[in-house]
């Protein structure tokens, strides 16, 4: 979440962060609030969905413009891709701009063999007043405009997933997407155990087993820079 904060600090004017308060996102959000001296605002609302969480945001923000981000995104802020290149649109009307990810290894639901890159995902929204989170099928906000896919991949998925998280990942869009169990199991985990009764330990081991094969070590040359925040942190690593 921190890396995520850091790549658009000097690009977003006013943060709204909305956290279900389960892990530590919500101590490091505020430690960077107070750090960079961002004007954010942070809610812990364990009771809502992702889309509930999107239209929660949505309703409190009158800017001209909306950055859809989660906290495994992190925007290039230097070179080609950087994410202040993309001010040239931000004179347009009713448009919103997709591009597609690049993406760390290890997170295989962003990674299958031969699909390096997702297909275009929309970041930046003109607030015409029609932006909104969808009811069903879809997680990311939809709005009535002009579609401008930029091409290349101005975003970095950054997070390396742990198996069981990805396991589970495959029963997410039942549990808060295409039915109400989100209501009935306060996490995803719970949803599955026992609303599902599925012995999680066991199957993550065949999950994991099966998918070890389409791990892919990420290629700087054939997909791209990483972006510069990723690269000074990996430096203060070694």
């Amino acid at each position: 979440m921190k890396l995520a904060l850091e790549s658009t600090k000097d690009f977003v004017s006013r943060f709204i962060v909305i956290d279900k308060g389960e892990g530590s996102t919500a101590e490091i959000v505020a430690t960077c609030r107070d750090d960079w001296e961002l004007n954010l605002e942070l809610y812990i609302k364990p009771e809502l969905n992702l889309r509930d969480s999107r239209q929660f945001a949505l309703q409190r923000i009158d800017e001209p413009w909306i950055l859809v981000q989660d906290g495994d995104m992190v925007f290039h802020t230097d070179g080609p891709l950087a994410i202040s290149s993309i001010r040239g649109f931000m004179d347009r009307p009713n448009i919103f701009l997709t591009c597609p990810f690049n993406c760390l290894y290890g997170d295989f639901k962003h990674t299958w063999p031969g699909k390096e890159r997702w297909a275009a995902h929309p970041i930046l929204y003109h607030n015409n007043g029609t932006v909104r989170a969808p009811k069903h099928e879809k997680d990311l906000p939809v709005m009535d405009a002009w579609a401008i896919n930029l091409g290349q991949p101005y975003v970095f998925n950054c997070l390396i997933k742990p198996p069981i998280r990805m396991f589970l990942r495959g029963y997410w869009r039942d549990w808060c997407m295409e039915s109400d169990a989100y209501l009935r199991y306060p996490n995803l985990e719970k949803y599955v155990v026992d609303g599902l009764k599925i012995d999680v330990e066991k199957e993550v081991g065949v999950w994991f087993k099966r998918y070890m094969d389409a791990l892919v070590l990420y290629d700087e040359k054939k997909w791209g820079y990483y972006p510069k925040i990723i690269r000074n942190y990996l430096e203060k690593r070694r």
